[in-house]
């Protein structure tokens, strides 16, 4: 089976899984909105303030400035100039984004900031190197092509049966699991905060020492760049008695991440077992998106694009409707009304929507 390439379009979200020769899910993008910076977006921006010997602070019209460092600032540039640079670190820990100069040429216009290519699409952070793309939205295929080889199959399906079947989409559910069972016994237990995500290997009925960390690690890896993980990642596994064993888990752990297509750092273990990884912020991580911060439930608009997607891939009816909680309910009627109407416009018909009872929360896949 070839490598292939799922992508899932609705007003406002797109879904992109990357699917190995073997047909398992080798990498996820859930994306929504259009606003956010990515790492790899191109702008024209407007130098604020120059720091001498920090940099320059830049306006792309974000909360906090980027910073284009001293080193990388261009000949002659002076505070009010426009300069054309390219996103290489998100905004994190109360700093901005941080930014490197870009070859582009400046927009003729005069309003600035002006994002000049996205550096977060489908492509761009999946790999186009594929055999095979298959799209359900006609507009989201279109404007993919021309970034695709000459020997790449694309092609549209859908809406029914579903690109992302209930395999698929229970497999994309278990990521925001903070349980992983371990093959043999034990568990990986996941804990994002603020700061880091720290990942405890719990051996429960496993072997346990060097064995079970082994096991882990694997594991991990792909755990991690399903989730899109990122910044500081302190992994708890087991103690190891021995220099030998620690040097065997860190040698294991940087074969497994070596693969990963995003800047990865696994420092050498503690004797306690401590390991800290450090994963470039690529995009947001999948609870964030997914979930509000409330004990990581989905949140009120991935129940309701849940719901849309679930109502295009359902057998066709006159009078097609939806019992929803109050909060994707909200949604539909507000933010996402724009996916609503494309649904209603590919189902050609009114969507009525009614309230669910309380506590009724979520599809139980999520």
């Amino acid at each position: 089976m070839s490598q292939k390439l799922l992508v899932s379009a609705l007003p406002g979200e797109v879904w992109a899984a990357r699917l190995n020769a073997g047909g398992e899910l080798s990498d996820l993008l859930v994306q929504r909105g259009e606003a956010g910076l990515a790492v790899g977006d191109v702008w024209a921006a407007r130098v604020g303030r120059l720091q001498k010997n920090l940099g320059a602070f830049l306006d792309l019209g974000e909360r906090r400035p980027a910073l284009l460092d001293w080193g990388d600032l261009p000949a002659g540039t002076t505070e009010g100039a426009a300069l054309t640079v390219r996103i290489v670190r998100l905004a994190r820990g109360g700093k901005g984004p941080k930014v490197k100069p870009s070859a582009l040429p400046l927009p003729n216009a005069a309003s600035l900031p002006a994002r000049l290519l996205r550096g977060d699409g489908p492509l761009a952070l999946l790999g186009a190197e594929v055999e095979d793309l298959v799209c359900d939205d006609a507009d989201t295929l279109v404007a993919l092509r021309p970034h695709l080889g000459e020997r790449v199959k694309a092609r549209l399906v859908g809406p029914r049966p579903a690109l992302f079947d209930a395999a698929l989409q229970e497999r994309m559910a278990a990521l925001l699991a903070r349980e992983v069972p371990l093959p043999g016994g034990g568990r990986l237990l996941f804990e994002p905060v603020e700061t880091l995500t720290a990942i405890d290997v719990d051996a429960g009925g496993g072997p346990g020492g060097l064995e079970t960390n082994l096991a882990a690690a694997p594991l991990i890896a792909r755990e991690v760049r399903l989730r899109a993980l990122s910044g500081l990642l302190v992994v708890d596994f087991l103690e190891m008695r021995s220099r030998g064993q620690r040097e065997r888990l860190h040698a294991a752990l940087s074969e497994t991440f070596a693969a990963d297509p995003v800047e990865t750092a696994v420092f050498p273990p503690l004797p306690s077992g401590l390991v800290e990884i450090a994963r470039q912020r690529t995009r947001p991580a999948l609870h964030e998106v997914l979930c509000r911060h409330v004990g990581w439930r989905p949140s009120g608009e991935t129940l309701a694009y849940l719901a849309l997607r679930g109502l295009l891939a359902a057998p066709p009816t006159a009078r097609p409707s939806l019992t929803l909680p109050a909060s994707a309910r909200a949604a539909l009627e507000g933010p996402l009304a724009p996916a609503r109407a494309a649904v209603e416009a590919r189902l050609g018909a009114r969507l009525s929507l009614s309230d669910a009872p309380p506590g009724d929360e979520a599809d139980p896949l999520w």
